[in-house]
């Protein structure tokens, strides 16, 4: 819903550069963003300076006692949308997710966002800080895939999950995990592929189509057992 909050960004973003004419520095001011399907909320300040859109603030949720300190930058693309890169501290479970892209309307200052680790959703506008327990970086962007009977059919294996369900441009990083000393881990004695299937695999659903597979080189079966590190690194 547009506000007259959103009316004044929008209006400033549109013909800030007049105002850069005449000051050095003019402060736009403060506004608010959740990054859903998460809490967390990107608190900004919008400084024009020098014909640049320079931005300040916090990432937090509403309980959170230490916001994280981000800092960016926003520009017009010429289509009536506002492109943000905010820089953010390392989150906590993830070397990824450092930088966070969002693309806003201009019209409705609400639109889209994502970061280097695979997150993403809608960016929406609101009063402030939203309260919940869900965090962006509350989770890790990596998970462990089993193979079994049930997601194996002869040299492939198939997974899964919401990191990688639907996301076909996914960057994806997989490496063989072999346990620990006390439970090793069938060794995958052969190269393999990482690879988005969406032809058919043979497996059930929802491992039938337009899911993301790892496939044995060799064309010889995959030891049901074995297992693989994923890891999720752009979307």
């Amino acid at each position: 819903m547009t506000t007259p909050t959103s009316v004044t960004l929008a209006l400033a973003l549109t013909f800030g550069l007049a105002a850069a004419a005449r000051a050095q520095a003019v402060v736009i001011g403060t506004f608010h963003w959740q990054l859903q399907p998460f809490c967390s909320t990107l608190s900004l300040t919008v400084i024009l300076e020098a014909g640049l859109y320079r931005l300040q603030g916090t990432e937090t949720c509403a309980q959170d006692t230490t916001p994280r300190s981000v800092h960016g930058s926003a520009a017009l693309d010429g289509q009536g949308r506002v492109l943000l890169t905010i820089d953010t501290p390392i989150l906590q479970y993830s070397l990824e997710g450092t930088t966070i892209y969002a693309y806003l309307d201009l019209a409705t200052l609400s639109g889209s966002w994502r970061d280097d680790g695979g997150r993403s959703g809608p960016l929406t506008p609101v009063a402030g800080p939203v309260a919940g327990t869900n965090a962006r970086g509350s989770t890790g962007n990596a998970f462990v895939h089993v193979v079994s009977a049930e997601n194996r059919i002869n040299n492939i294996t198939c997974f899964s999950h919401p990191l990688t369900d639907e996301r076909s441009s996914a960057w994806i990083l997989v490496t063989v995990n072999r346990g620990q000393a006390t439970s090793i881990r069938p060794a995958v004695p052969s190269t393999f592929s990482v690879y988005l299937d969406n032809n058919g695999t043979g497996l059930p659903a929802p491992l039938d189509n337009n899911v993301w597979c790892i496939s044995r080189d060799d064309n010889q079966p995959i030891p049901i057992g074995a297992a693989f590190n994923i890891r999720v690194t752009f979307d």
